[in-house]
């Protein structure tokens, strides 16, 4: 528990089976998981942060930041809430690159 986390149990093996008994549990946890987990990349935090980007789209990534760690309990690069609001925005906005596209499609019918 060097790391402050609390969680811990405590179970012993049922005699005659394969199975154990818990004899005690503290499901509490009060750490942050540092490790790198794929699962947490830019497209996964976009989706999590969706609704609270949309409602402030100026949010800090320190805010962001504490919403993850409190929420999830994970400490994501600065660079993915990054890419997290970019890829936001944009789901919100829409694509710059595909905007400038559109006008050109009606250069024909000016003409």
């Amino acid at each position: 528990m060097s790391n402050g986390c609390l969680w811990k149990i405590h179970a012993s093996l049922v005699p005659g089976s394969k199975n154990f008994m818990i004899k005690s549990l503290r499901d509490q946890h009060g750490y942050i998981r540092l490790e790198n987990i794929k699962a947490t990349n830019s497209t996964w935090i976009t989706k999590k942060l969706l609704s609270i980007i949309s409602v402030d789209p100026n949010i800090s990534n320190k805010e962001l930041d504490i919403i993850l760690n409190d929420k999830f309990r994970i400490k994501p690069h600065l660079m993915q809430l990054w890419r997290s609001r970019t890829k936001a925005k944009e789901f919100m906005e829409g694509s710059h690159k595909k905007s400038y596209k559109r006008p050109l499609r009606f250069i024909p019918l000016l003409k």
